[in-house]
């Protein structure tokens, strides 16, 4: 029987832990109360818990924390995953311009990841061919930034301040 109930309440930092404490005949409804508090971004058991806790409820505590980090996870995910066409142009632009220092490491890294992303693409079913052509717009805007910034260093170059 589950008897912790979990607050997430937005714009604080914390879940509240409230454990079932009975019923109230008069008033004809449960009597929760808070006995706990945690982190909403780094859930943990604390050793406080630990003592007042029961071992079934330290096991629903632990449920609710691996569900949570879980969601989470899939969140960060999710997110990373929207802005990745974001993302990829503006390190496109970094590489265009040279702001950034190249390493063979790195550079193999990025190529790994890169490969490993197209084959779960195609797993998925997607073919590169026929996608690169309709939206080729993000290799443009890298191109067109790299011809940019020349063109200002040649200008600066010719007209000194």
């Amino acid at each position: 029987m589950l008897v912790m109930q979990f607050i997430v309440q937005q714009g604080s930092s914390k879940v509240k832990v409230m454990r079932y404490a009975g019923y109230d005949k008069e008033k004809r409804r449960s009597v929760v109360k808070q006995v706990a508090s945690m982190d909403k971004y780094a859930p943990e058991i604390t050793d406080e818990m630990r003592q007042i806790f029961t071992p079934e409820e330290l096991e629903e505590v632990e449920d609710w924390i691996k569900k949570r980090l879980h969601e989470m996870n899939r969140s960060e995910q999710k997110h990373a995953f929207e802005r990745l066409d974001y993302y990829l142009s503006r390190a496109s632009s970094a590489v265009a311009l040279d702001v950034v220092e190249l390493t063979e490491e790195r550079v193999g890294r990025i190529y790994a990841a890169i490969a490993h992303f197209e084959h779960l693409l195609k797993k998925r079913g997607f073919k590169k061919t026929g996608l690169l052509k309709k939206h080729s717009h993000a290799t443009r805007t890298a191109d067109q930034a790299k011809k940019s910034d020349s063109s200002k260093e040649i200008r600066q170059t010719v007209m000194p301040l």
